[in-house]
């Protein structure tokens, strides 16, 4: 490849295109300045040869040796374009809820700032951080951490998936670091107040409550549980489904989230009292007056802050039962690894980072040392004096 003249214009002649070469006017005069940026041009393509990037029809898109060899111009989608097609994609790999979350995100986070219509390829790392300081600006300094945060993971793979595919060379994203939020607001219960807060609800409402705090299973998970997903013979609880925020039932949360529960024995209890009331409605072990799941929202308004008041507890939120499990596990010697196994984490790091405080305790059989504890620390007369343990045979 060289550059040479003709009447007195430039041209790059000898290019690769296809089974020949080719030359290329470049519409430049024959001045001693436009031969240096011909020359420059001439070292970007040889190199974009060498790395098997050259793209014939991006470099030189108004040649008439294009249409000859039947080739076209192939613009590069911009950044919102490529979004909404990866978004596309996600339809039929995540759950409903989870492409809703995706859809929201990308509308009102992303899709209406300047960086979406620029083309995929011209995007740098200052380009996100600007986003970023737009997204700053928009939100509080609580929330709008997490939000922002969970923008920069989808452009992450977003940008992953676009590189992947050899539409960009090089990856903004490894650029773009993460907003550091404040560790989770994590307050558990102690033994003592779980206890009070079992005795103080009534009905279903305890099993509920027992089975969020001795289980650590989310509260749309429990709301989900099915009575052919209780194993009685092994003392599990085999969580398949997830109660939605639309009411519906799916998936869980994440594959890992997909798991078989231990039960110790006052959560067998509790469920084995909760038979009675609701399998004759069907197949969830708490469905509402109708057979429907019911709403955790309302549970969550109504009969959490009654249940608070009638047990003298301190008030918390609903979800600081999940953390009471780890905590009252860890305690009493469980091992991280299996309190990240029962609350369906793929890892044991967030064990660790966020009940760390409690790790400080001798070791036992998994589960065990908690079972004895509450059946000895607490003899209520809602467990009618069965004896703990693992339970019979439901």
């Amino acid at each position: 490849m060289f550059v040479k003249s003709n009447r007195l214009w430039l041209l790059l002649a000898h290019i690769p295109l296809g089974d020949e070469h080719v030359d290329e006017y470049l519409h430049l005069r024959d001045t001693r300045d436009n031969r240096r940026v011909a020359e420059r041009l001439k070292r970007q393509v040889e190199a974009e040869i060498r790395a098997g990037t050259f793209d014939y029809a991006r470099r030189f898109p108004d040649s008439k040796n294009l249409a000859r060899h039947g080739l076209r111009l192939l613009v590069k989608p911009t950044l919102g374009e490529f979004a909404l097609s990866w978004l596309d994609e996600q339809g039929s790999r995540v759950t409903a809820a989870s492409h809703n979350h995706y859809r929201l995100l990308l509308k009102n986070h992303l899709l209406g700032y300047s960086i979406a219509s620029k083309r995929l390829t011209d995007v740098t790392d200052g380009d996100v951080s600007g986003l970023v300081g737009a997204l700053k600006e928009k939100f509080d300094e609580g929330s709008g951490l997490r939000a922002i945060n969970m923008v920069i993971a989808r452009l992450r793979t977003i940008f992953a998936t676009a590189k992947r595919r050899k539409l960009i060379l090089d990856d903004p994203m490894q650029y773009v670091l993460n907003l550091r939020q404040p560790k989770p607001d994590v307050d558990p219960f102690d033994l003592s107040e779980s206890l009070a807060l079992v005795d103080a609800a009534e009905g279903w409402e305890r099993v509920f409550v027992g089975t969020l705090i001795f289980t650590g299973m989310r509260p749309n998970e429990v709301l989900a549980i099915q009575w052919t997903k209780i194993d009685w013979a092994h003392n599990l609880i085999r969580v398949r489904q997830n109660l939605r925020a639309n009411g519906q039932v799916g998936l869980p949360k994440t594959p890992s989230s997909e798991r078989d529960v231990e039960m110790i024995g006052r959560v067998r209890s509790l469920l084995q009292e909760q038979r009675a009331r609701s399998q004759l409605k069907g197949d969830l072990v708490f469905p509402s007056a109708t057979g429907t799941p019911l709403d955790l929202n309302n549970f969550r308004a109504r009969n959490w802050p009654r249940i608070l008041r009638r047990a003298g507890v301190r008030p918390r939120t609903l979800y600081q039962c999940r953390h009471t499990f780890a905590r009252l596990a860890i305690e009493h010697g469980d091992t991280p690894q299996h309190v990240a196994a029962q609350l369906g984490h793929s890892t044991v790091r967030m064990v660790f980072d966020v009940y760390g405080r409690w790790l400080n305790r001798p070791a036992s059989p998994a589960m065990e040392a908690l079972d004895r504890a509450v059946s000895v620390t607490h003899a209520s007369p809602i467990f009618g004096g069965e004896s703990t343990g693992s339970g019979g045979k439901g």
